[in-house]
């Protein structure tokens, strides 16, 4: 691949990565995937590169590398303030750092500090990850993008530093390939994501590709007839193993389904989303039986039913379906998932309660949690068709099996009917209950078994042991009888492989949620596991000369526009493609300042009583909006302070020094809610303070500020105290 163009956000800045390369390899039902980051400095001075990438929900972290020039560092896993306490340290030192924090479910920050200007560098991340057959089909997928999601990411637990914004201005080149060895190598390959090359040789295929960051990579193989198996593999002093049952189900019809469809009509659906969504329900409604009963709703920012309650499905409201089917639109609204769930689960009166929710979205809201836990204090399933290049898949995935449902996600370029066909097989077989597993010793711990368990799909069940255990594994559950199935535990991992631990941290990292909290951080240290608690760290100690002279410069590392999001093509990358204000997905809090601009446009706050002038260009200020108006007005304030040439001796005189205007321009572009005056203006002046990073109070304050980014608000009146006291 040719070396990538200098690359610009939309604002003008120079962007450090430069490409990514992605390799992985599956043995058995373990892939592991390493993903190189590369980064160039081709600004003037140091830079920080702060960059969100997704994973997929189920991936644990193996290990961090850090290559500068000829010398290479790994990373160690510490408690999170220690982590962060030592990255920050190694940047007021003038050395270069790496820090890798879990920002979210499926999402991770990386930070890279003080790369100096000209430097190039690349960031390796290694992850492992359990396959699973579904119905003769195994499914790769490494995600490449955030797309734009509803919502307020600040609320979700994401710090301003990595909320994964989007910008149409950038294009990242990326290079993946997957080599499928053993039992995989024996399927139909195919790659619905790319145009890639499939190349086989004797015991393995090896699927490639060159592309961007603007969509999944998905490889499918089919036509697998798929088998239990288990494996052992040291841990220590002691043993891990893996059982992946297969179980055969009783595949007896249902007498009748009962569904409630709810299909996302967001802004974010518009283009491809949307007509794979109307192609879902039209062939959902041609494989419904006459006693079948059904509704459908659509939703967005309100919900909109079709029909007051479910109804059979004779001809005449199969053909009513169809034809709803045929006008849906994304026109309404936010992705409000939640309260969607809340309206679907109550609709259709005491039958109702009965009913499986089968909904197609693409999933892109901050509220994961929120809707997890609603959907779980329900007792209807919800099984998912999850569309776009690039849909939420932790969030889905968890919302699927958290109710004992199930997901499908569907490409742009993948048959909609295949995935209903496998849905359907789904939700017409009896549901399997007292599911459990025996194993043949004593656990040490062991990772909680997924809620559903479906025929022809893989259920993996692993724990550790102190010794080595001989003899079976054995599932056992109960559909219309007792049922069970049994695996020896013969195979053993080899211990002399360079991966010998991927096996017992993948265990780890599955089990490391299911633990009591006191003693998550712990275990995720044991296991070098980065978790809410955990983060991974690595210091470059640099010559004397070497070391940097002034903090660096933070670089966000903005998101490539996921391919189809909002409406824009398939294929379309172009900087010049600016969205209109219908795919504008800003939150809608009660109370906040108020966006009026286009995406090159510089934001412009007004107040709340304006609202209606704006018409339908106004948007209430998510938390990253508010947060850029508010750097505006900072470095405002700042310029004020160095054009005196002195320096502010208390909080109290920089809110003497201010013009009413001003202040109330700061109090409506706050991100910081419920913050008296005076802490709010320094607070805004310590985020921009000292350009030129010449002073001790520059300096002081700028690398109080980064790590203030990091903190919550309760913690902010002692810092400023410190830094600010007289």
């Amino acid at each position: 691949m040719a070396e990538p163009a200098l690359m610009r956000s939309e604002d003008g800045t120079t962007v450090p990565l430069v490409e990514v390369v992605g390799t992985a390899r599956a043995e058995g039902l373990l892939l592991q995937t390493t993903l190189r980051q590369r980064y160039v400095n081709r600004s003037g001075r140091n830079v920080e590169a702060v960059y969100t990438f997704p994973l997929p929900r189920s991936a644990v972290l193996l290990g961090l590398a850090f290559t500068l020039g000829e010398r290479r560092l790994s990373g160690r896993v510490a408690e999170r303030k220690v982590a962060e306490r030592a990255y920050e340290d190694a940047i007021d030192d003038g050395d270069s750092a790496v820090l890798l924090e879990r920002t979210g479910d499926g999402l991770y920050t990386v930070s890279v500090g003080n790369l100096m200007a000209g430097e190039e560098a690349t960031v390796e991340l290694r992850y492992g990850e359990l396959l699973s057959f579904v119905q003769g089909q195994v499914r790769v997928a490494i995600p490449t993008t955030v797309a734009p999601r509803y919502g307020n990411a600040a609320a979700a637990g994401v710090a301003p530093h990595a909320v994964p914004d989007a910008d149409l201005g950038v294009s990242y080149p990326a290079r993946f390939s997957v080599e499928l060895a053993g039992a995989l190598a024996e399927g139909a390959v195919s790659c619905p994501s790319h145009a890639a090359q499939v190349q086989r040789a004797d015991a393995s295929v090896v699927v490639s590709l060159e592309g961007h960051l603007d969509r999944d990579f998905v490889v499918v193989v089919d036509g697998l007839a798929g088998r239990p198996m288990a494996t052992l593999a040291r841990d220590g002093d002691g043993w891990v193993a893996l059982a992946s049952f297969l179980p055969a189900l009783d595949r007896a019809s249902k007498a009748s389904l009962t569904l409630k469809v709810l299909v996302d009509c967001s802004g974010s659906m518009q283009g491809d989303s949307i007509a794979q969504a109307r192609a879902a329900v039209a062939r959902l409604v041609e494989r419904l039986a006459p006693d079948d009963r059904i509704s459908v709703s659509a939703f967005g920012s309100t919900v909109v039913h079709a029909a007051s309650g479910l109804r059979k499905a004779n001809a005449a409201h199969r053909a009513a379906c169809l034809g709803w089917a045929e006008a849906l639109q994304a026109d309404l609204g936010g992705t409000e998932i939640e309260g969607a769930l809340v309206s679907l689960f109550g609709h259709g009166g005491a039958e109702g309660r009965n009913a499986d929710v089968f909904m197609i979205t693409d999933g892109e809201t901050w509220a994961s949690d929120a809707i997890v836990a609603r959907a779980r204090a329900n007792d209807q399933r919800v099984f998912i068709v999850a569309v776009g290049a690039s849909p939420a898949e932790s969030l889905l995935s968890q919302l699927a099996h958290a109710t004992g449902g199930a997901v499908e996600f569907v490409t742009p370029n993948e048959s909609i009917e295949a995935a209903l066909m496998r849905l359907f097989a789904r939700l017409r077989q009896p549901r399997a209950a007292d599911v459990t597993v025996q194993w043949p010793a004593p656990v040490d711990w062991q990772a909680p078994l997924p809620r559903a368990l479906f025929a022809g799909e893989t259920l993996h069940a692993l724990a550790r042991f102190a010794a080595r255990p001989d003899g079976e594994v054995r599932l056992a559950w109960r559909d219309d009888a007792p049922r069970a199935q049994a695996v020896p535990l013969a195979r053993e991992w080899p211990a002399a492989a360079s991966d010998a631990d991927a096996l017992p941290r993948v265990a780890a990292g599955l089990a490391v949620a299911a633990l009591p909290e006191p003693e998550r951080g712990a275990f995720a240290e044991r296991y070098q596991l980065v978790t809410a608690d955990t983060s991974m760290v690595l210091v470059l100690e640099r010559d004397a000369a070497e070391r940097a002279d002034a903090l660096p410069q933070s670089v966000k590392v903005r998101q490539m526009l996921a391919a189809g999001w909002g409406g824009v093509g398939t294929v379309a990358r172009s900087a010049s493609m600016l969205p209109d204000a219908s795919m504008v997905m800003y939150s809608r809090p009660d109370r906040g300042a108020i966006l009026k601009c286009s995406v090159s446009d510089d934001y412009e706050v007004h107040d709340q009583a304006s609202v209606a002038d704006l018409g339908d260009a106004a948007y209430p200020l998510d938390t990253t909006v508010r947060s850029e108006a508010a750097r505006k007005l900072a470095d405002r304030v700042n310029r004020l302070w160095h054009e005196r040439r002195q320096l502010p001796g208390s909080i109290a005189d920089v809110a003497a020094s201010l013009p009413a205007s001003w202040v109330r321009e700061l109090q409506r572009a706050s991100v910081l809610d419920g913050v008296d005056e005076p802490m709010l203006i320094a607070w805004l002046v310590i985020e921009l303070a000292g350009g030129s990073g010449s002073s001790p109070f520059d300096r002081a304050a700028l690398r109080e500020a980064r790590r203030l980014a990091r903190k919550v608000p309760r913690e902010i009146a002692g810092i400023l105290r410190l830094i600010l006291a007289p």
